[in-house]
């Protein structure tokens, strides 16, 4: 009797051994693609949710986040085949359109701007920044300053261009912008006295601020600067080669979005927890107000609206002459967007 029942045990190990095998054999295997960023930052945490949450890998993808330093690069990316996808600034997209390229947005992910100008607590005090003080009197003060940005023609630059033209100031005579990379060399550059201040946000002004170095004295994210109000930050974005050939990794991403920008609104407190890990540099203080402001920028839906898209290339236009002339159509492809809200 008890040699029956070991047979009967060794086969019903056997069976499940094989039967465990062919169902591991049978799940699909991931598809690899990769996003290219600009950098660190609280701004693309509509991708680092997809990634840490596992949204993507629900879409069956298995996703690597490349870090080419700046959003000029990103482009490039793109366009020269190291990355199938990149959360990129929209302005991004329109300005590669205006010069003939073929780099297209098909995915919202992050509908506010996210850089702030982070000072020196002695460039600040020199310059005569007091809090409370109006926008426009801060921009005057800006005068002199050393800032640092992440590359020509990038949306940090951008955002200095149009904060100065905007209020009838040639930023040539009024600012010095030195390209240093994205914000962990502006953050060392600062540090080292090579600039005054930067543009760029968390984790690299918060850290700033807490080694009680530097001020925070410009934020389009309190709603400070009209300028940059009702605004479509970042988009997913690819080339038209890609999504000719790829369009089933494409779709899978954006749907893998929609299901992570859904769940971020449905449960903060879990979507928090799922990147703290990226952000070592924060305390959980500072890291969970930082995220609450954010998370605010996070889209309801996968679809770039259109108004949005008007209003970013109406600032943009600010800083770029010629005005860029690209409409909605030519740049947005919301197809894919579209098709996944439908389930």
């Amino acid at each position: 009797m008890v040699d029956w029942s070991r047979r009967h045990v060794i086969k019903g190990i056997a069976a499940a051994t094989v039967l465990t095998g062919t169902v591991a054999r049978a799940q699909p295997a991931l598809t690899k693609a990769t996003v290219a960023v600009g950098g660190q930052g609280l701004f693309y945490m509509t991708l680092y949710m997809g990634v840490d949450g596992g949204f993507f890998r629900d879409q069956g993808l298995d996703i690597t986040i490349l870090d080419v330093g700046s959003g000029t690069r990103q482009a490039a990316a793109i366009m020269g085949g190291s990355a199938e996808l990149s959360t990129i600034g929209l302005e991004q997209n329109m300005q590669a359109n205006a010069r003939g390229g073929g780099l297209i947005a098909v995915c919202s992910c992050f509908n506010a701007f996210p850089m702030s100008i982070t000072l020196s607590k002695a460039a600040a005090e020199k310059a005569g920044f007091a809090p409370g003080m109006p926008l426009d009197d801060k921009i005057k003060r800006l005068h002199g300053l050393r800032l640092g940005i992440s590359s020509p023609g990038s949306s940090t630059e951008g955002f200095v261009r149009t904060l100065l033209l905007s209020r009838g100031l040639s930023p040539e005579n009024e600012v010095s912008l030195q390209p240093v990379g994205g914000g962990a060399p502006m953050l060392a550059a600062l540090e080292a006295g090579g600039i005054d201040g930067f543009v760029w946000g968390p984790p690299f002004s918060t850290t700033a601020v807490t080694k009680d170095q530097a001020v925070v004295v410009i934020d389009p994210m309190n709603g400070e600067v009209p300028e940059f109000n009702n605004y479509a930050y970042l988009s997913l974005s690819t080339s038209k080669q890609t999504l000719e050939s790829k369009r089933p990794v494409v779709l899978a991403a954006v749907r893998a979005l929609m299901a992570t920008m859904k769940a971020a609104h449905a449960d903060p407190d879990k979507a928090a927890a799922s990147i703290r890990a990226r952000f070592p540099g924060m305390d959980d203080t500072q890291f969970r107000a930082a995220f609450d402001i954010f998370v605010k920028g996070v889209p309801t839906t996968p679809l770039i609206d259109e108004a949005r898209y008007n209003r970013t290339l109406q600032t943009l236009n600010i800083s770029v002459k010629p005005p860029l002339v690209v409409p909605y159509a030519a740049v947005v492809v919301p197809d894919l967007a579209l098709e996944a809200m439908k389930g």
